[in-house]
């Protein structure tokens, strides 16, 4: 789904300036991705219900966010992160949903990124600290046995 992330910036800009506006951005991006959900899932009702409910419990966590952001007219640049962030969690949770659906002879698992990427914010914006993101990797795959017991690995890539 593209624009997503443009989508969840001008809500926090709505937000910034005391404007109620950010709640039609946020409901469209739900409706988006409702769309795509029940698409992937018509045959099986109840996934795309399960799925639903964590898209409209994520909601509610967005609006609760956005509205701080709007009563302090200000949205310090981790908030803005976890924010933005929201659109690549929920399509690689479609992605993982829809791989377990489709492909039951698979082992597919869930990870996110930012368990082992390390960043720093610098002058030309996030730089990915390689050595300690790739010893965070070296053990995290170890810890899990991802490589031995599973076959694909879902990972969002938002930082």
């Amino acid at each position: 789904l593209g624009g997503v992330t443009n989508e969840l910036v001008k809500a926090i800009c709505f937000a910034e300036k005391g404007s109620e506006d950010y709640h039609g951005i946020i409901d469209n991006v739900i409706t988006r991705h409702t769309k795509v959900v029940i698409d992937l899932f018509h045959q099986d009702p109840e996934k795309a219900i399960t799925f639903m409910s964590i898209l409209n419990e994520d909601k509610k966590e967005l609006l609760a966010l956005l509205h701080a952001v709007k009563i302090t007219r200000s949205c310090p640049k981790a908030l803005s992160d976890i924010i933005c962030g929201y659109g690549e969690l929920w399509s690689s949770k479609i992605c993982l949903v829809y791989l377990r659906y489709t492909e039951k002879q698979l082992v597919v698992e869930y990870e996110d990124a930012r368990d082992f990427i390390v960043a720093e914010d610098t002058k030309f914006g996030k730089t990915v600290l390689w050595d300690v993101s790739q010893q965070r990797m070296d053990k995290w795959l170890q810890t899990t046995g991802v490589t031995s017991n599973c076959d694909i690995v879902v990972i969002p890539g938002f930082i």
